[in-house]
């Protein structure tokens, strides 16, 4: 029976190195460990290929399996709940064009665009 991870859950690249070593040192089947994981195999040749191109030492081996982040990279992704309200805006107002669609957004929230919206208008 597997222990498969709540959905939105994320190993941390602890339990990350675990799975590897499990495959890698103790050379146990990957159909096993990835279901008692909960991941796919195709995520487990990912991490393992990770860990192989990493540096000799823990530490490199940990940084090179540590989760990315998603949505927030370089804080430059906007989140849904903007981009829900720039289409609302935008389908408010069709024939305005981009910087007139960030002008009242800026207006509405009384809080500047992230930077990531305004480099659409060019």
């Amino acid at each position: 029976m597997s222990k498969a991870l709540p959905s939105g859950k994320k190993l941390d690249a602890q339990e990350r190195l675990k799975i590897v070593l499990g495959v890698v040192e103790k050379n146990r089947p990957v159909s096993n460990v990835c279901e008692q994981a909960g991941i796919s195999r195709s995520f487990f040749y990912k991490l393992k290929r990770k860990y192989l191109e990493a540096g000799e030492s823990r530490k490199e081996k940990l940084r090179a399996l540590e989760p990315r982040r998603e949505w927030k990279r370089n804080g430059r992704q906007l989140s849904r709940d903007q981009i829900k309200e720039i289409v609302a805006v935008i389908l408010e107002n069709p024939e305005d064009g981009i910087p007139r669609i960030l002008r009242q957004i800026e207006a509405k929230n009384h809080q500047k665009v992230p930077p990531i919206a305004k480099a659409a208008r060019t």
